[in-house]
């Protein structure tokens, strides 16, 4: 980040981890369900990047960023399918 910042960019848009834990390839060899441990980390992940990039914010003049939480969201998406338009 520090090496684009001083390359001028001053805005960013980050996508935390999405529940990495429920994806095809993991939750195949574990019977159809979700593995936690793998969930737990992308949460703790998001908590980190975004203490770091509010910590960027108020070291880097102009820097600004949106963060995504692509945890929530395909969480969201994963429990509700038909809210999104999904439907069986």
């Amino acid at each position: 980040m520090q090496n684009l910042y001083e390359l001028g960019a001053r805005k960013f848009g980050i996508l935390s981890v999405a529940p990495i834990g429920c994806c095809p390839a993991v939750t195949s060899g574990n019977g159809g369900n979700c593995v936690k441990p793998l969930n737990d980390f992308a949460i703790v992940f998001h908590r980190a990047i975004q203490a770091l990039l509010q910590k960027l914010s108020s070291g880097f003049e102009d820097f600004e960023f949106s963060l995504a939480n692509t945890f929530e969201m395909t969480s969201d998406l994963l429990k509700s399918p038909s809210t999104f338009g999904k439907h069986g």
